[in-house]
Parts: structure tokens; sequence; C-alpha cells
């Protein structure tokens, strides 16, 4: 036998051999099949459907659902109508300004301001204030002030009559309608005269000022020639007039966004105190009003203080000079420097020249 015959002969003895220990090895339960018996036939039955839970309709008062939020169930009632707009801010008062005791200033009424002063004038940084005449301080030196963070005060007569004004025949107009209204000539101030602050008529003359004083863009103002209550006026004004009258003042003013002065009249600050901003003070230590004034410094107010110790005349040269003021006169003129008043020397004609220590 070839060695191929006796390999096939020991093949195929292993692989019976094989065969017979599975067949041994098997469970008894796969040797002996039961036969096949078909499944048993059920007749068919209807899908089972859940019913879809009834959602709730929410009550009328509810807070309405949405669309877009999934954990919120959609209402069949229909939406509110949208909440009205919300109401408009009330419009804010405009802020007024509040100088304090201490604050420097100029005080320049004669002739238009020089903005690019030489010595002896003091450069404009020295006063963080000026007060300069309403009519004859042109817009644009309001505007060069503002931008060195000046403040600026619009002086004008708001108790008397001046002919050379630019609204004089405005007034003019009404003096005829009402010659009451015109009251006696102001001592030493030619085409001056005193006016009835009581008149309607002076008073709505006195508002477009106001305007003309906040279109150009002051600050405040210094209403002047309030006190013609203690003056020989013609008219029988009284302290309660002059009272009446500068509250006035201060509410117009304030209502244009401006700040108002006291000018003088040291009769009435305890009544006017707690309604202007400041108080304009000519000649304090001259003749005795230091303590009428000192309420504002302690209320936190300023006192705008001016003394004129080289005379009251105007038109004197020797009167209105650029030499400073020494020794006693300058010192009794700031004395109240040091009490936190706003102290200055000035030339009586009020030019630009100006003493502040």
């Amino acid at each position: 036998m070839s060695n191929q015959g006796t390999y096939q002969a020991g093949y195929q003895a292993g692989y019976q051999a094989a065969l017979l220990v599975n067949s041994q090895a098997q469970p008894s339960h796969l040797k002996t099949q039961a036969p096949y018996q078909p499944p048993v036939s059920y007749p068919p039955q209807e899908p089972q459907i859940k019913p879809r839970p009834q959602l709730p309709l929410r009550p009328a008062n509810s807070t309405p659902k949405t669309r877009n939020n999934p954990l919120q169930p959609y209402s069949a009632q229909p939406y509110p109508p949208p909440p009205p707009p919300r109401p408009l801010l009330a419009p804010q008062p405009p802020q007024i300004w509040q100088p304090t005791p201490g604050t420097t200033w100029n005080y320049i009424l004669s002739h238009p301001l020089n903005l690019s002063p030489s010595p002896p004038l003091l450069p404009l940084s020295s006063a963080e204030v000026y007060i300069l005449d309403l009519f004859d301080t042109p817009t644009p030196t309001i505007t060069a002030l503002h931008v060195q963070d000046r403040k600026v005060v619009a002086y004008f007569s708001a108790g008397s009559y001046e002919n050379w004004r630019p609204d004089a025949r405005s007034l003019d107009d009404k003096i005829n309608a009402n010659k009451k209204t015109l009251g006696k000539p102001m001592d030493g101030w030619a085409g001056e005269r005193w006016l009835d602050v009581r008149s309607e008529a002076v008073r709505d003359v006195m508002r477009r000022r106001l305007d003309l004083a906040r279109d150009k863009g002051f600050d405040a103002v210094d209403p002047d020639n309030v006190d013609g209550y203690d003056n020989k006026n013609g008219l029988g004004l009284s302290r309660a007039d002059a009272v009446d009258y500068v509250l006035w003042l201060a509410r117009e003013a304030h209502a244009r966004g401006l700040a108002c002065g006291l000018k003088n009249a040291g009769d009435i600050v305890p009544q006017v105190l707690g309604h202007v901003e400041f108080a304009v003070q000519e000649q304090a230590l001259q003749f005795d009003d230091v303590d009428a004034f000192m309420p504002f410094v302690r209320t936190g107010k300023a006192v705008f203080h001016v003394e004129y110790p080289k005379g009251e005349n105007a038109e004197s040269k020797k009167m209105n000079t650029l030499v400073r003021v020494e020794g006693r006169e300058r010192e009794a003129a700031l004395r109240l420097r040091g009490e936190g008043w706003s102290s200055i020397v000035k030339n009586v004609k009020l030019d630009q020249w100006v003493q502040m220590d």
C-alpha cells in the first residue's frame, strides 16, 4: 500500500470515531425532535390606539400660552389685546447751576469782554464766573467762555426803564398805554427811571429778556434794581412788592434753566433766600450790609461781593484806573474773602480791570 492510501485510511477511521463521540455527547432533547407543528392561527385584532388626553383650556384671566413654548399647552381661546404702551417719562426739570461760597468772578458792564486780555488785566482763567451785559454780550463770547469752563451771568435792569436799551420802544408802548407804569428818575443815572414791577406789562418785557438770556446761552441772570422800595420811586413800591417780584423772576428764570441771583436788597433776604442761587452785593462794607447777606454763605450759596474804594464817579479818570489798591483800603475791601465771600475790587464804571487779592 502506498503512503497516500495509508493516509486516507487513517483519515476515514478518525472521522468515524469523532462522529461517534459527538453523538454520545449531545443532550437527549437534541437527539430526537418532535415533528413540526404549524402555529395556531388567531383572528386578526384591531390595533389598540390610546386616546389623547384632553388638555384643559386656560382660564380667561391666566397668562397667555405661546406656540413657541412646548412646555405650555396651546389654548384655543383668543389672545387678549396687547398691553397699552408705557407712558413716556415726564420731562425732567432743567439742572440749575448753584455757585458755592468763594467762587471767583469778574463784573464787566461798560464794554464787551476782551477775550485775549494782557496785563495789568487778568487772564480769563482768573475768574470762574463772568457777569456780563445781557444786550451787549454776543453769543460767541458766551461760547468762548464756556469752552474754558466759565459760567456766564446776564446782567439786566429788572426794576428800571433805560431809554438806550434795544427793547426800550416795547416798554415805551406799554408805558404810553399806562402812564402809571413809569416812576421817578433814578438818582445819578441819566435816562433811567423806576418801573412799577407789579405791572403785567413790565413783566411781559422781563419775560422776553429772560428768553433772550436763555437763547444766548447764559447760565444765570443778575436782575438789578429790585430794591425800588428803598428809594424814592414815585410808585408806592413796598418791600412786599419786591419779595413778590424777586420770587416771580426766580420762577421764570428757573423755568428757562437759568439760575437767578438777588441783587442788593438785603432787607428781603429771609423771604427769598430759598428761591435764588446766589447774591450779587455792592458795597456791603461801605453800607454795613454784611450781616444781611451772611445767610447765603451759611447755606452754601455764593455772595458775589464788590467794593469801589477808588470812588463812585464813573466819568472820573482818576477813579477808574488800572492801578491796584493797596494798604488798609485793600485789606478792608477784601477782608470778607476769609469768611467765604467772593470779594473783588473794581473800578466803578465796571470795565475789565479787577483786583482779587
